[in-house]
């Protein structure tokens, strides 16, 4: 079975040469096969469109979705989360920067504030 497939796809292949090379050894045949079959050609010529059906059904899509997403939800969303994330960052540097003098005394106090804190909230619990 196998043999006779092959035997197949030989004869094929033989007969595809023999006509390619009989059609294009005369160029005068070439431009008259081609105006008789300018339909044929054509599609032939702009590779069975299949670029032109890639662009319209992925490619456009793709890319009007995603202009979209990035209009809607990048603008909407996730630029005010990071913008709102670097404001909390900057409102928290703010006010550190007053706590944060460089006095050790100052230091030393809110540690006891801390410890204070920390003490009546373990102590509580415990009741």
């Amino acid at each position: 079975m196998e043999w006779v497939l092959m035997g197949l796809s030989l004869a094929g292949a033989i007969i595809g040469i023999f006509f390619g090379f009989k059609t294009y050894s005369d160029f005068s045949s070439v431009a008259r096969l081609k105006k008789q079959h300018a339909g044929v050609h054509k599609l032939f010529f702009n590779k069975w469109y299949v670029d032109e059906i890639y662009e319209a059904l992925i490619v456009r899509p793709v890319a009007s979705f995603s202009n979209f997403l990035w209009k809607t939800f990048d603008v909407a969303f996730i630029d005010r989360v990071v913008l709102g994330f670097g404001r909390v960052s900057e409102w928290t540097g703010q006010t550190m920067r007053v706590i944060q003098t460089g006095s050790i005394q100052v230091y030393a106090v809110m540690f006891l504030i801390g410890l204070l804190v920390t003490l009546g909230y373990i102590l509580h619990g415990l009741h």
